[in-house]
């Protein structure tokens, strides 16, 4: 009987050298073959994990950016329309240095929007008064104002400022009560008021939808000054600066001394430009000598 001989196979990391001839492992040929092997994988996988590191950091940059140009969008669309501004139409104008100076006339600017409030309850509630008539053409809506001041009811007035260098305004107050003259309106008034002239905390135009959401009116921001009302009353002013193309909303209410308060009365530029509340406004640099209040 034949002994069997047993060879002891070579532990290797490559699954080919058990079938390779033992006399043979130690060439020198198949072993730089096998280095050769071994590095090219080695050089694979960290190429692959490369690729898979700049694949996944160009995916997550694009997510990102496509993220946040989400919402730039959706928060441009959240942006109230009233905070909008209107162009510009003296762009750049200001940076001019040798600009040639000359004096210009003043602007007679009423309110463009006059409307009331209700102080009597927990919430302002606005209230809107209008002479308004219907005609076969539509509605007409007069330039009549109405400005009425009570223990109960304050009226609002919105201004906006025009003109390129005219940033000096001038509030003024003129009431003459001339039953005989229809270009002044009549006025009703209970004796002296002193009515304060607050301005709102705003820089937003207001529209006709404005004054009936839910976060108007807005607070008051100071105390400018007060007038005094009452028959032949002559004229109170009082200046403050106005920036270009801006808007100034103010609110009159009765003052906290007065107990019985009572303003009442309806203004049109177009019929008589001498009377109401409004606003002039003067040059910049130019000086302006006011009356003195009452």
């Amino acid at each position: 009987m034949s002994s069997v001989e047993y060879l002891r196979l070579r532990s290797s990391e490559s699954q080919e050298e058990l079938y390779e001839d033992p006399s043979e492992s130690h060439s020198p040929l198949l072993h730089q073959s096998r280095n050769v092997r071994k590095s090219i994988s080695r050089r694979l996988i960290v190429l692959a994990c490369i690729g898979t590191l700049i694949s996944s950091t160009i995916s997550i940059t694009l997510g990102a950016r496509e993220l946040v140009t989400y919402l730039h969008d959706r928060k441009s669309k959240d942006i109230p329309f009233n905070s909008l501004r209107r162009p510009n139409s003296y762009i750049n104008l200001d940076k001019i240095s040798n600009i040639q100076k000359q004096p210009f006339s003043s602007i007679l600017n009423f309110p463009r929007i006059v409307f009331q409030l209700d102080n009597s309850g927990l919430r302002r509630m606005t209230i809107e008064d209008h002479r308004s008539w219907f005609s076969e053409l539509g509605t007409v809506y007069p330039h009549d104002r109405h400005i009425e001041i009570s223990r109960d009811i304050s009226t609002i007035l919105h201004f906006r400022h025009m003109d390129f260098g005219m940033e000096s305004c001038v509030l003024h107050m003129r009431l003459q009560n001339s039953p005989g003259n229809p270009a002044s309106p009549l006025m009703n008034t209970s004796g002296i008021n002193k009515v304060n002239v607050w301005r709102l905390d705003t820089n937003d135009e207001i529209f006709a939808d404005t004054i009936h959401s839910s976060n108007f009116p807005p607070r008051r921001r100071n105390l400018l000054t007060n007038f005094t009302f009452m028959d032949q009353t002559p004229s109170s002013a009082f200046k403050f600066h106005c920036a270009f193309n801006e808007f100034t909303t103010l609110e009159l209410s009765c003052a906290d001394v007065e107990p019985r308060c009572a303003v009442d009365f309806w203004q049109n530029h177009i019929i008589s430009q001498n009377f109401g509340i409004y606003v002039v406004q003067y040059p910049t640099s130019g000086v302006i000598n006011l009356p003195a209040n009452p």
